[in-house]
């Protein structure tokens, strides 16, 4: 009882923690590209400019199925990754439950719709400008890290041509 008193180890006690919960959060941002397996899925980009909310790109992955009922009474929701020719895109039939034998992607459902968790792309003001414009014109395609349906995006693909010179 006398090591609780003493306040070099509470100090320690609470650094130790507090590292703890810091370490264990960028694990479990990463746990994706640690355990998960990459796939190509395509994009398109919107523009929902924001002054507080920083510099980034903003993408939503492409569904087949447009709509999304938000009927469904779970948080959670999971949709099946269709292959195309050498990419993928999103079924969009949701269900509550994951999909067996197939790759899957899963979202939250927020008040603004669908979040899957890789929707900003974080880069400087100039190259974010840049990558709307191309966005703009055609789609792209991002590669992304998929774990327990859990995705987190490593990058966006551009057509030679159209590459963003920094």
């Amino acid at each position: 009882m006398e090591l609780f008193k003493n306040k070099t180890f509470q100090i320690i006690a609470i650094a130790c923690v507090f590292f703890g919960i810091i370490g264990l959060s960028f694990l479990f941002a990463l746990l994706p590209k640690i355990l998960g397996k990459p796939y190509i899925i395509e994009i398109e980009g919107y523009d929902p400019r924001d002054l507080f909310l920083g510099n980034y790109v903003a993408i939503m992955p492409i569904m087949k199925k447009k709509e999304f009922s938000n009927k469904l009474p779970c948080d959670k929701v999971f949709t099946p990754l269709l292959l195309q020719e050498d990419f993928y895109i999103l079924d969009g039939n949701f269900s509550c439950t994951p999909p067996q034998n197939l790759p899957y992607i899963q979202a939250k459902k927020t008040i603004y719709g669908l979040s899957f968790g890789f929707e900003n792309y974080y880069v400087s003001p100039s190259e974010a400008k840049r990558i709307e414009k191309i966005l703009q014109q055609e789609r792209l395609k991002a590669k992304i890290w998929i774990y327990k349906g859990k995705a987190r995006m490593e990058e966006i693909i551009f057509n030679s041509s159209k590459q963003p010179t920094p």
